[in-house]
């Protein structure tokens, strides 16, 4: 990814995304911080989601 030469914002949260007449999106996060972009990558480090367990039968295998 990094050959693209991106802008990666780390420590944000995004509160509302919405999609202009142009294509292009508008984030908003939770540090008020503002971005316009035509295309996003959104990532989660561990801990920010809590897993849940298929529950059905053998599924401990999986």
């Amino acid at each position: 990814m990094k050959k693209f030469n991106p802008t990666v914002c780390l420590e944000q949260s995004v509160q509302t995304i919405t999609r202009g007449d142009d294509g292009v999106f508008h984030l908003v996060c939770n540090d008020g911080f503002e971005h316009y972009t035509k295309a996003i990558i959104i990532t989660a480090r561990n801990g920010a989601f809590q897993p849940r367990k298929l529950e059905i039968d053998g599924s401990e295998k999986f």
